[in-house]
């Protein structure tokens, strides 16, 4: 008995990770952005990260790959804590969408990173 539920679970998890994995419903780039977010507020960097890399490889030329390349760099920055990854990212925002209403954003961030900004609450005025 015990054997016969087990072999049925391994089925249907089988069977719903190829639906899901091979060719079934692809997700839409909001729903892509949603997951994103909700793995940051979740405290799940990682998740987070990989959900905007799959937005930016399935929809390359969305208007949301901008702002998702930027948070790729702010999730390693401010959540993992990973400050070369943080640079590489920022620093790909830098090299792939210099004219970017985010492009002064990634710049500052990439700048403090390196310690080439100051911070003006701790700076002698």
């Amino acid at each position: 008995m015990f054997r016969n539920i087990v072999s049925v679970g391994l089925i249907l998890i089988v069977a719903m990770s190829m639906f899901w994995g091979c060719g079934g419903p692809k997700q839409t780039e909001k729903e892509l952005f949603e997951i994103a977010e909700k793995a940051q507020q979740a405290n799940s960097p990682l998740e987070a990260i990989k959900a905007y890399r799959t937005l930016m490889e399935e929809y390359p030329s969305s208007e949301n790959c901008p702002k998702a390349q930027f948070m790729i760099g702010y999730v390693y920055a401010e959540q993992y804590n990973d400050t070369i990854k943080a640079l590489e990212a920022f620093d790909k925002f830098a090299k792939d969408y210099p004219n970017n209403e985010l492009a002064p954003s990634a710049d500052f961030m990439a700048k403090s990173l390196r310690g080439e900004v100051q911070d003006p609450l701790t700076t002698d005025k």
